[in-house]
């Protein structure tokens, strides 16, 4: 241990106020420096215990990581095997893709035919009522309101559609006395329980304002409760049926009218025949041959659906049998009635008879000239037109009139003259006969036609 200094002879003593100074400043200071100890240590043991924490969490950690890896192991094999899994399964769904386009293949191309074949059954219903001239409708009653083809509205005069149609707009067009038939109709198809609807009725056309017939048909759709809801079906303009009909029912009464006045000119001319006759040869061959001229008569009305006849028809019908080269046919077009056609033609057949048996027709060199002119027609107090028939024989032997009248020249000058007012004057001229007819134009014709032959 070193020794204390000394205090060297002349050195003055501590002084002890400095020494408690100084005393105080290193208390001072030893305490200043225990407080930072204290701190730092304060210090330490907190980062120690910061330390400490984070070794255990990064234990924590660890550990977890430690599970962590294993759940992704665990992970990992799942999802191999769930690959695996939808490998197979894409394998599988592109086996199914692949089989669902076949089958959609298919179907698509079933449905292709199913639409081809829907078009042409449209095209051929469509044909088949424009073919029928049918007009299609279907009517909603709780609107009224109707969907129609084209056709439907142009029956009902109108050429382009109408923006609405309903049960109103058909009973405007229907004349008043045929709307009450055509209303119990369409209650009748709503309220039975067959749903079926059959009209005949006459409507006006829009436009022309000309009366038409129609015919429609119908059938009702129901509800799920039963009640109608709408009428379905077709109509037809049938005005050219209704005229025929009426026209067939007239000409049933004509042919009746026409039968008995037939069976009564057999008769008359079967006993005029017999009357003039002086054997049944000539009987069964004058008969037979004025029953078939009466039959070519009837073979040209039945043609004419018996509504006559032309009288250069009936002429050029009735000399046929002589030759064309032998006839000089001239004359205005004139349409006879039935009854004139009938009895002209058999005056015609006798006076061709009598020529061919003694007159023109009778050699190689004759010939027969048929002419005929009417009348204007004039208002009264006018005398009534009339037609002029001028049969001329030439060429033919020199002609003297006969010792007695037979059954042509009884049919001539009688039958014309007794059936339509005329007269006839058989005039026996030696160059050949001669025949003049003179008839009432209105009493022997359906009609006069305009121009000449």
């Amino acid at each position: 241990m070193a020794e204390a200094p000394k205090d060297s002879p002349g050195t003055p003593p501590p002084d002890p106020d400095r020494l408690e100074a100084a005393l105080r400043s290193a208390q001072a200071e030893l305490a200043e420096l225990r407080d930072e100890m204290a701190r730092r240590s304060a210090a330490s043991q907190a980062a120690v215990r910061s330390l400490a924490e984070t070794v255990g969490t990064l234990a924590s950690q660890a550990r977890a990581a430690d599970s962590v890896e294993q759940a992704l192991h665990r992970t990992s094999r799942q999802l191999d095997a769930t690959s695996e899994a939808l490998e197979e399964a894409n394998a599988a769904l592109q086996l199914a893709n692949r089989d669902l386009d076949r089958r959609i293949a298919e179907r698509t191309a079933e449905l292709a035919i199913a639409n081809a074949a829907l078009q042409r059954s449209e095209a051929r219903l469509q044909a088949a009522l424009e073919a029928g001239r049918l007009g299609v409708w279907e009517l909603d009653l709780e609107h009224d309101q109707a969907e129609r083809s084209p056709l439907h509205d142009r029956i009902f005069g109108y050429e382009e559609p109408l923006p609405r149609w309903g049960y109103r707009s058909l009973l405007r067009h229907v004349l008043a006395e045929d709307r009450r038939r055509v209303h119990l109709g369409f209650r009748e198809a709503i309220q039975s329980g067959s749903g079926r609807l059959h009209m005949e009725c006459r409507i006006r056309r829009a436009g022309d304002g000309e009366v038409r017939w129609i015919e429609g048909f119908a059938n009702a759709l129901r509800a799920p409760d039963g009640h109608v809801t709408h009428l379905i079906g077709v109509i037809a303009d049938i005005t050219d049926r209704k005229r025929a009909e009426e026209r067939a029912a007239l000409l049933l009464g004509e042919l009746g009218h026409r039968v008995k006045n037939t069976l009564a000119t057999v008769q008359s001319v079967a006993l005029q025949t017999w009357r003039s006759v002086d054997t049944p040869a000539e009987m069964r061959e004058r008969l037979d041959s004025r029953l078939r001229a009466l039959a070519r008569a009837h073979d040209l009305l039945h043609q004419a659906t018996w509504e006559g006849a032309s009288l250069r028809e009936v002429t050029e019908r009735t000399l046929a049998a002589y030759g064309a080269d032998r006839l000089r046919i001239a004359g205005a077009p004139v349409r006879l009635t039935p009854s004139a056609v009938v009895t002209i033609n058999l005056a015609f057949h006798e006076l061709a008879t009598n020529a061919a048996k003694y007159g023109a027709l009778s050699c190689p060199t004759g010939l027969v000239e048929v002419r005929w002119t009417h009348d204007a027609p004039a208002p009264p107090p006018a005398g009534e037109p009339r037609l002029h028939i001028l049969w001329r024989e030439r060429g033919g032997p020199p002609v003297q009139p006969p010792a007695r009248r037979g059954f042509g020249s009884r049919l001539l000058e009688r039958g014309l003259a007794q059936e339509f007012g005329g007269s006839v004057v058989l005039d026996f001229v030696p160059a050949g006969l001669e025949c003049r007819m003179d008839l009432p134009l209105d009493r022997i014709t359906a009609r006069t036609e305009p121009g000449a032959d």
